[in-house]
């Protein structure tokens, strides 16, 4: 599932080839859908949009972002968990530890770079069942993650799911976080304890 937002239509079309390469080399499962919702003005934000593209799925989710690549291997790499998250690396760079962190403390001090991100494997009555808050206008991953580690089983993979954008061109529009200004520790703590 691939939200496209403001600024991102050209390298969504490479998010789209990273799935479709994923899909050659390793096809674990009779069928695999590519889901996208369009945001180009971002109206709807990442959080509607994603609702939207997981309304009606079955079986498994991977939430994408539209400036991140599936790694070629990721479809062998879903375990039987409700989720299961990766090392992430980046698209320019070194590979990024990500930590999923299971504290507030853990949360705030983490910060959302190198932390949280798209590229996963969810099952669907479980994003279905969480939601992403379509209240927040940034960070909103933060949110559906705190709420999936505390009530649901997960894992993580010792390979990469996701190679991650970070120093791709950010969204923008009035909902990217450079408009916003988000306060990250504040918002973490004052939401988690």
């Amino acid at each position: 599932m691939i939200p496209v937002g403001p600024g991102h239509l050209e390298l969504s079309w490479l998010a789209r080839d990273s799935v479709k390469t994923a899909m050659q080399r390793h096809h674990p499962w009779r069928e695999i859908e590519i889901r996208i919702v369009e945001d180009l003005d971002g109206a709807k934000g990442r959080s509607r949009a994603r609702n939207e593209g997981m309304a009606g799925a079955d079986g498994w989710l991977f939430f994408l972002d539209a400036d991140d690549l599936m790694d070629p291997d990721a479809l062998g790499r879903n375990t039987d968990c409700d989720a299961t998250f990766g090392i992430v690396a980046l698209v320019d760079g070194p590979p990024v530890k990500n930590t999923y962190p299971e504290t507030a403390d853990e949360l705030a001090a983490d910060g959302p770079i190198g932390t949280l991100s798209m590229g996963f494997f969810i099952r669907a009555d479980v994003a279905q069942s969480l939601r992403f808050n379509e209240t927040l206008d940034v960070g909103e991953d933060w949110e559906f993650y705190t709420r999936l580690v505390r009530h649901y089983r997960w894992t993580k993979s010792r390979e990469p799911l996701a190679h991650i954008g970070y120093l791709r061109p950010s969204a923008g529009g009035p909902r990217g976080r450079h408009e916003v200004g988000l306060d990250w520790e504040t918002q973490a703590r004052s939401y988690l304890q």
